[in-house]
């Protein structure tokens, strides 16, 4: 098993080799004896069994930890060009006022800004762990 946990295998075969370990193990299993006082190959196929179980878990959280990262990567983009296009407008909003200062209500703020560089920041932070 450490060579596979060593290796680079994709998915689904890692996920038929350890369906094909859990089914020889299921037919090792099979036998007579009194309850509670198996064999020794028995209890030796019972800890295997529990230690693929954990190596398909380990995987599943890996697959879904690397999910979750690409999805942070990729949204992070789309927040940044986001982020960008209200600036933009935030600044344009700021150059009409100057021209024509009478026609505003109320001033901008620059909380948008400020909590975007924030959550940018936060973001890549994250990410770095992640990676």
């Amino acid at each position: 098993m450490a060579a596979i946990m060593d290796s680079k295998i994709d998915p689904e075969t890692l996920a038929l080799i350890i369906e094909i370990q859990l089914q020889d193990l299921r037919c090792m299993t099979k036998g007579k004896h009194t309850i509670g006082n198996g064999p020794d190959s028995e209890v030796a196929a019972q800890i295997m069994k529990a230690e693929v179980k954990n190596l398909s878990s380990f995987y599943a959280d890996r697959s879904m930890s690397r999910s979750i990262a690409h999805a942070l990567v990729t949204d992070a983009d789309a927040i940044a060009a986001h982020a960008r296009q209200e600036k933009q407008a935030t600044d344009d909003r700021a150059f009409a006022l100057r021209d024509n200062p009478q026609g505003a209500r109320r001033q901008p703020t620059a909380t948008a800004s400020s909590s975007a560089s924030h959550s940018k920041f936060a973001e890549d932070n994250y990410n770095q762990k992640l990676i």
